[in-house]
């Protein structure tokens, strides 16, 4: 039967297609492990790109950060402006679908090209992506980035005799103006461009990268990046970091037996195929595992580098992880080319692997900040900033908030009324006696609150806002919780940071059933002043 093929992704019949697909939809699926999409918005995501799309439009495409061009996110940023603020989570979350799927379908091609097994390429783009790793770079537009830098990676190092596709054009144009992997590429390229003299047939790819790579330190040598930071002298921290990549950061005895299976196989296939390595074909599975192999090794030598303050703090399974991920594939297919005719071999590498990941594997886990109520209220209120995972104990943490009011906001007609602030149930706190205007209390211990209660209601709403005026004189967290009674649990608690002095406190959340506030505005003993406090239906 003749499946009809798509000539914008290569040669691919359709049931590829869709296996695909499926294979890739399944994974998301068992990786998001059930979180809301209004969950996966991340760091960067709020005030590099949404705060900075909205603020200043397509200009953002210019304006680089933390040392690079960032286009394809800007360029996601942007599109996401056309549409209501509330769907901005689900537009991210595509961005980083495209990027996503874009590296399957990078694998695939590439891994076709080695074997006419469809269920060993399948195999092999499974374990590429279900690699040993946290989730640091699923699920968010800011981090969509190391799925491109991989695609670019391999279509610069495993040469095909075919046209480039539309979709190769499209990620080989996007990868090279997003991020920093062009810096890493060129010696990389200047090396395979010297031993297979293909100058004439894949220039397109040369110059992209060259132009790239001059645009990113362009970008890198302008910023603070270089200079920021002492590099850490302990060797002992660089070692660990070391180890860290080699053991997959695996400390279990059987597993840490596996790892060590995976490199002996390793090893013993490089020995094998590099001692016969003829360099002027440089198309063998022998020179381009050698390349991928130096590529993967120059990755984790620029992620130590990123992280060079504190090496010993980047882990496959933890933080930094970002800076696995590449290596990690890289190494894989590297390995799985010099196997390719020890079938007996490729097998025990591919179990090997797989208890690697089985072992390495993570689901998403991020808190919910109600990104949908904040959104109703950023509308009415021009003030409201949008807390976003991860929530740190700095002031200005990732947040999302604007330097000019949203369209919604022109007009809008807003229901609020203040809360009696006087007559409170106070727990760990007490009157702080004095000439002062406002109310002034005395946190006891940090877990000092005040239970609020309305005699007036918000009827018929989804959500309700919460604004409040303090003054303090240290800096902290602060938390309100809600609920029908006056118990409270955790799942209804929002927890955000502030700095000292007078600030302005904005909370978000569902109003089904809400009777009861709980509002800690301190995480620490000391006097705080309520100015005033005021509830809004959304």
């Amino acid at each position: 039967m003749t499946f009809k093929k798509i000539s914008a992704l290569g040669n691919f019949p359709a049931v590829q297609l869709c296996s695909i697909l499926l294979m890739g939809l399944l994974f998301i699926t068992i990786k998001l492990d059930g979180v809301s999409l209004d969950q996966t918005l991340w760091a960067e995501d709020g005030p590099i790109f949404i705060s900075q799309a909205r603020d200043y439009g397509l200009a953002t495409l210019l304006i680089p950060y933390n040392g690079y061009y960032l286009l394809y996110p800007r360029l996601i940023a942007w599109l996401s402006c056309a549409f209501d603020l509330a769907a901005t989570p689900k537009i991210f979350f595509v961005g980083w679908v495209f990027a996503f799927f874009s590296l399957i379908f990078t694998l695939f091609q590439k891994a076709r090209q080695f074997t006419a097994s469809y269920l060993e390429i399948a195999a092999v783009c499974l374990l590429a992506i279900a690699l040993p790793h946290s989730c640091e770079v699923f699920f968010t537009l800011t981090n969509a980035q190391w799925m491109l830098g991989c695609s670019l990676t391999l279509l610069l190092l495993v040469p095909s005799n075919a046209p480039a596709t539309t979709l190769e054009k499209i990620i080989l144009g996007m990868a090279c103006l997003t991020g920093p992997f062009t810096l890493v590429l060129v010696p990389l390229a200047i090396v395979q461009m010297s031993l297979l003299r293909d100058w004439p047939q894949r220039k397109n790819i040369y110059l992209w990268i060259a132009a790239g790579a001059i645009l990113q330190i362009s970008a890198l040598v302008f910023s603070k990046r270089l200079s920021e930071g002492a590099m850490d002298k302990d060797l002992n921290h660089w070692g660990a970091a070391l180890w860290h990549f080699f053991s997959f950061d695996a400390s279990q005895p059987l597993i840490l037996w596996v790892c060590a299976t995976f490199w002996l196989v390793a090893v013993y296939g490089w020995g094998q195929q590099w001692h016969k390595l003829d360099l002027r074909n440089c198309n063998s599975p022998a020179s381009i595992s050698l390349l991928l192999c130096l590529a993967a090794a120059l990755f984790f030598l620029a992620g130590l580098l990123a992280g060079k303050t504190a090496p010993q703090q980047l882990h496959p399974l933890g933080g930094g992880s970002r800076y696995f991920f590449i290596p990690y594939q890289l190494l894989l297919l590297s390995v799985w080319l010099v196997l390719l005719k020890q079938p007996r071999l490729k097998l025990l590498l591919m179990l090997a692997w797989s208890v690697l990941s089985y072992q390495g594997f993570t689901q998403l886990s991020r808190d919910d900040y109600h990104f949908q109520a904040y959104a109703q209220f950023a509308k009415q209120n021009p003030h409201v900033t949008l807390p976003i995972n991860p929530q740190i104990e700095k002031a200005t943490g990732w947040n999302i908030d604007f330097k000019r009011q949203l369209p919604d906001q022109i007009g809008a007609s807003t229901h609020s009324f203040y809360l009696d602030t006087e007559n409170v149930q106070l727990q760990q706190l007490k009157t702080f006696p004095g000439p002062f205007i406002a109310p002034t209390y005395f946190a006891l211990n940090e877990q000092a609150a005040f239970i609020l209660s309305s005699k007036q209601s918000c009827a018929q709403v989804q959500y309700l806002g919460f604004q409040a005026k303090i003054a303090r004189y240290v800096g902290g967290w602060v938390d309100l919780s809600w609920s029908p009674t006056t118990e409270f649990s955790v799942q209804n608690t929002i927890r955000r940071y502030y700095p000292a002095g007078d600030v302005l406190v904005h909370f978000a959340f569902p109003a089904a059933g809400v009777r009861h506030l709980r509002f800690a505005p301190m995480s620490k003993k000391g006097p705080v002043q309520i100015l005033e406090i005021s509830i809004w239906c959304l």
